[in-house]
C-alpha cells in the first residue's frame, strides 16, 4: 500500500469512529469561512422577494408583489442578481482553476452599498433601473461564491463526510432566507408606530434600505478570513500533474520549485529542461512572469478541452448543468415570486400598507421555517447514507407531486389558506431535501480538481439561466394563463429533471481525482506522477 493509499485508509478508519455528519474542529473552521459567504449570498438573493412589495408601494403607492403595470420590469429587478451570477460563476470558476483558489477566493464578495444608496429623487422608472444595474454587479460576486466555496471545501474534505460538508455550506442558503424574513419582521416592527399609527408611509424607504444593508456586517467579517485561506494540497497536486503532463509532451523533465512569496508551485521554464539534462531550480521567483502565466492559462484551458472532449465526461457535465437548470426554474420561480402566489391564494388581504407588508413577510417566514429550512438538514443527515443521485431523483419526484397537488386544487386552496401553507411547506421541504441541494453537491464531487471550478461554475451558471427565465416569465405567465397553469409547467419540468438525473453517476465516496489519474495513466498521458501528500 503506497503512502497515498495508506493516508486515505487511515483517514477512513478514523472516520468510522465518528458520526458521518459530525465535522471536526478544523472542518468547522473551514465551513464557517465558506458558508458565511453563502449566507450573505442567499440573504441578498431572497430579500428581494420581500423588498419588491415595499419598492412597489414607495414608487407607485400600490400594495402588490408585482410591480404595477410593468410586470416584466419587476421580473428584471428580481432576475438582475441572477444575471450577474451567470457571469460570476463561469468567470470565477475558470479563474479558480487557472490561478488557484487562494488567488481568487474572497475577491468575489461584492458589497451592497451601491444598491442601498439609490437616490430618492429618481423617477420610478429610473429608480428601478438604478437598483437593477447594481444588483447585476452584486450578482457577479454572488455567482463567484458558488464554484469557489464548493471547490475550496471539496478540495479539502474527507470522502466520508464530503457530502455533509457541502450540504452544510448550502444549508446557509436556508439561514440566509430565514434571516431576511426575521430582519424584515424586526425592522417593520420598529417602524410600526410611524407607519401604522401615524401613517408616515414614506418610512418604507428607510425600511428596505436597512433590510438590504444590514447584511454588510457578516460580509465584511468573512472577507479577511477568505483572503488568508491557504491553497489546498489537492489543488497543488493537480497543478503539478498538469505541468508534468505538459513537460512530457514537450520532451522535457519537470521539477517543481516552491515559490515562498505565494505558496504556489512554479511551473515556469526555470523548472523545465531537455530530457536527460539535470535540472537545478533557479532562484525562487517573486511571482510568475507574463509568459509563464500565459502558459499556465493555456495548459488549464487545454485541460478543459481534453477532459470534456470525451463523451462520458461531457455527458456528466450536460446532466449536472441540465438538472441545475431545471430545478432553478421551479425553485426560483416559486421563491422569487412567492409574494405573488401568496397574493393569488388570498393569504394577504390587508389594504393598510404596514399590515400588508408585515403579513406578506410573515407568510413567507412561516413557509421558510416549516419547510424550507428543515429540508437542508434532512439532506445533511442523510446524504452519506442515501447517496446523491437517488436523493436528487426522489426530490424531483416529490416536487412534482406537491406542485401538481397545489396546481390541481388551486381554486379550492384559495378558500383554505392553511391547506396551501401545508402543501407549500412540503414543496419547499423537498426542494432542499432533494435537487436544490444535490445539484450543488454533485458537480463539486463528480469532476476532478483540475476542472472542478470551471465545471461547477458552468453547471451553476446554467442553473441561473433557469432562474432568470423563471424570474422574467413568472409574472407575465401568471397574468396571462393563471398561476395554477404556471405551476403545472413547473410540474412537467420536475419530471424532466428526474429523468435527466438518471444520467448521473453516484458520487458518494467517489474520488474523482483518483479516477482521473488512472484514466490519464491508461492513456499514457503521464508516467512519473509524484506521490500525493495528504
Amino acid at each position: 500500500m503506497d503512502a497515498y493509499a495508506l493516508s486515505q485508509y487511515e483517514q477512513e478508519e478514523l472516520d468510522k469512529r465518528k458520526l458521518k455528519w459530525a465535522p471536526t474542529l478544523e472542518e468547522m473552521k473551514l465551513l464557517l469561512i465558506a458558508s458565511t459567504g453563502f449566507f450573505v449570498d442567499a440573504y441578498d438573493l431572497f430579500a428581494i422577494n420581500l423588498i419588491v412589495p415595499m419598492l412597489n408601494y414607495q414608487m407607485y403607492g400600490k400594495l402588490s408583489g408585482t410591480v404595477t403595470g410593468i410586470a416584466l420590469k419587476g421580473g428584471v429587478l428580481k432576475a438582475s442578481a441572477n444575471l450577474g451570477c451567470i457571469l460570476g460563476q463561469v468567470t470565477f470558476g475558470y479563474l479558480g482553476d487557472v490561478m488557484g483558489r487562494k488567488a481568487v477566493y474572497g475577491k468575489e464578495i461584492v458589497a451592497t452599498v451601491l444598491v442601498i444608496a439609490a437616490p430618492k429623487y429618481l423617477t420610478p422608472e429610473n429608480f428601478f433601473t438604478y437598483i437593477t444595474c447594481f444588483r447585476v454587479l452584486m450578482g457577479i460576486g454572488i455567482g463567484g461564491d458558488y464554484p469557489m466555496s464548493a471547490a475550496v471545501v471539496s478540495d479539502r474534505a474527507n470522502l466520508s463526510r464530503r457530502g455533509v460538508m457541502l450540504s452544510f455550506i448550502f444549508s446557509m442558503q436556508g439561514w440566509g432566507n430565514l434571516a431576511a424574513g426575521i430582519v424584515s419582521i424586526i425592522v417593520l416592527s420598529c417602524f410600526k408606530t410611524a407607519m401604522h399609527e401615524h401613517h408616515q408611509y414614506g418610512q418604507v424607504d428607510a425600511v428596505w434600505r436597512i433590510i438590504t444593508g444590514i447584511v454588510l456586517v457578516p460580509c465584511l467579517g468573512t472577507l479577511v478570513q477568505r483572503l488568508l485561506l491557504p491553497e489546498s494540497k489537492k489543488f497543488k497536486r493537480a497543478e503539478e500533474i498538469r505541468a508534468i503532463e505538459w513537460a512530457e509532451k514537450e520532451g522535457k523533465v519537470y521539477k517543481p520549485t516552491e515559490n515562498p512569496a505565494n505558496g504556489k508551485l512554479s511551473t515556469s521554464s526555470a523548472s523545465l529542461a531537455e530530457q536527460g539534462t539535470p535540472v537545478t531550480p533557479a532562484e525562487p521567483e517573486q511571482g510568475m512572469g507574463a509568459t509563464a502565466a500565459l502558459a499556465e492559462k493555456k495548459r488549464a484551458w487545454n485541460d478543459f478541452i481534453d477532459y470534456f472532449s470525451e463523451w462520458k465526461h461531457l455527458k456528466t457535465l450536460i446532466a449536472t448543468a441540465g438538472c441545475w437548470f431545471l430545478v432553478d426554474i421551479t425553485f426560483y420561480g416559486i421563491n422569487l415570486n412567492q409574494s405573488i402566489v401568496i397574493d393569488a391564494i388570498g393569504l394577504n388581504k390587508s389594504k393598510e400598507p404596514w399590515q400588508y407588508l408585515f403579513d406578506n413577510t410573515r407568510s413567507n417566514l412561516i413557509i421558510t421555517v416549516a419547510g424550507f429550512l428543515p429540508g437542508y438538514y434532512l439532506t445533511m443527515f442523510t446524504v452519506e447514507y442515501i447517496g446523491r443521485k437517488w436523493l436528487q431523483f426522489g426530490g424531483f419526484i416529490m416536487e412534482a407531486f406537491f406542485l401538481g397537488l397545489v396546481a390541481g386544487d388551486f381554486d379550492r386552496l384559495k378558500t383554505k389558506p392553511a391547506g396551501f401553507i401545508v402543501a407549500f411547506a412540503f414543496l419547499q421541504l423537498f426542494f432542499n431535501f432533494g435537487a436544490n441541494a444535490t445539484t450543488f453537491i454533485i458537480p463539486a464531487e463528480v469532476f476532478p480538481t483540475r476542472v472542478r471550478g470551471f465545471a461547477h461554475g458552468f453547471s451553476a451558471a446554467c442553473g441561473k439561466v433557469g432562474a432568470v427565465i423563471a424570474s422574467l416569465a413568472f409574472s407575465e405567465a401568471a397574468a396571462k394563463i393563471g398561476t395554477a397553469n404556471v405551476l403545472w409547467i413547473f410540474f412537467a419540468i420536475s419530471i424532466a429533471g428526474a429523468a435527466l438525473t438518471l444520467l448521473l453517476p453516484e458520487t458518494k465516496g467517489r474520488d474523482a481525482d483518483e479516477i482521473d489519474e488512472e484514466e490519464r495513466r491508461a492513456k499514457g498521458l503521464v508516467h512519473n506522477l509524484p506521490p500525493a501528500d495528504n
